[in-house]
């Protein structure tokens, strides 16, 4: 917390003056930043090449700030059902599954989360879903049999989350953007946000406006 602080009272300055420096410069003020192994982003609507990855033709932070709530209530219900099914010895145990550790920061209007870092690779050690789904060259993984059985026992049979046929004819327990790494003999997961079945899509207004599914849940 204490580091999330330092960093949104120094947003306004230039990145030399600032104690924690930027890693990497995002796009609408979603600038990113390491800590002790501690991963800090802020949570920001992100500007896409013809509109707003979530507000559409306007920029939307507060449903940014929607997303990353539901990234930890998803990592937080991820995490509930695993710890069930291990107690009642219903799923995988040979398998070492990683989860982060992760906390949401508010203060003086802004939102930051801090993740702990994962030995992920997007490009070499994804086995499951995909780190960037709106790009036709990274479509979601399913590679591991035995991992894919264990999403099923955790969200379908457990959360009941039913799975979904992507476009590539790929079978997805939970959404798409979800990530499973394999490494070094563990598996990572990450990106929790959209773990649970959005809302309806709203169809009123402009078309770049119908984004409302990105960060309303169904539950």
């Amino acid at each position: 917390k204490s580091y999330a602080r330092i960093i949104i009272r120094e947003l306004k300055q230039q990145d030399k003056d600032r104690t924690i420096k930027v890693i990497q410069k995002g796009v609408a003020g979603g600038e990113k930043y390491m800590v002790r192994k501690i991963f800090f982003k802020f949570a920001v609507d992100k500007q896409l090449p013809d509109r707003f990855l979530y507000g559409g033709s306007m920029r939307n932070d507060a449903a940014a700030m929607k997303v990353a709530g539901h990234d930890l209530k998803g990592l937080i219900n991820f995490q509930t059902a695993l710890i069930k099914l291990y107690k009642e010895k219903k799923t995988l145990t040979n398998l070492k599954i990683v989860l982060p550790l992760m906390a949401v920061i508010d203060y003086r209007g802004y939102r930051v989360i801090a993740i702990s870092c994962q030995p992920v690779d997007d490009h070499l050690n994804i086995i499951y879903g995909s780190h960037d789904i709106t790009n036709k060259d990274f479509p979601a993984v399913n590679k591991v049999c035995e991992f894919n059985q264990f999403m099923k026992e955790v969200l379908e049979d457990n959360l009941n989350i039913h799975p979904q046929k992507l476009s590539n004819g790929t079978i997805i327990h939970g959404p798409a953007d979800f990530e499973g790494h394999y490494v070094s003999g563990k598996y990572y997961l990450c990106d929790f946000s959209r773990l649970f079945p959005p809302d309806v899509v709203n169809t009123q207004g402009h078309m770049y406006d119908h984004q409302n599914h990105m960060y309303e849940l169904f539950r």
